[in-house]
């Protein structure tokens, strides 16, 4: 029985997906403009799109326009140049530390002898 369909012309061209009618569609598979559109649905005027474009344009502009100026590539280096420092002072105040707390705590003189009480 699928042999009996597949011989049939109306039934492979109906079934064929890389055939298309060419009542219902153009030649790359589009609906026809006629048939995408309700009768009674309006046509979208040629304005309407240029007015959407320039409104996106000018977001576009405006966004670009308003941002705060970028940095100059001498205070780039400045900033970079202060937080190389800081790390320094940082890993210089590290070992330091390190250093004190790995050294022997300071031990006290001894004690001279005390005279002896009642005497």
């Amino acid at each position: 029985m699928v042999l009996r369909m597949a011989h049939d012309p109306h039934v492979a061209s109906a079934t064929d997906p890389h055939d298309p009618s060419p009542a219902s569609a153009d030649a790359h598979g589009h609906p026809r403009e006629e048939e995408a559109l309700d009768p009674d649905e309006p046509h979208t005027p040629g304005w309407l799109s240029l007015v959407g474009g320039a409104l996106a344009i000018t977001a576009a502009i405006t966004f670009v326009a308003t941002r705060p100026p970028a940095p100059t590539t001498e205070q780039l280096a400045r900033a970079a140049e202060a937080a190389a420092e800081e790390l320094r002072a940082a890993e210089a105040a590290a070992a330091a530390a390190k250093a004190a707390a790995a050294a022997p705590p300071p031990q006290a003189a001894p004690e001279a002898p005390r005279p002896a009480k009642g005497g």
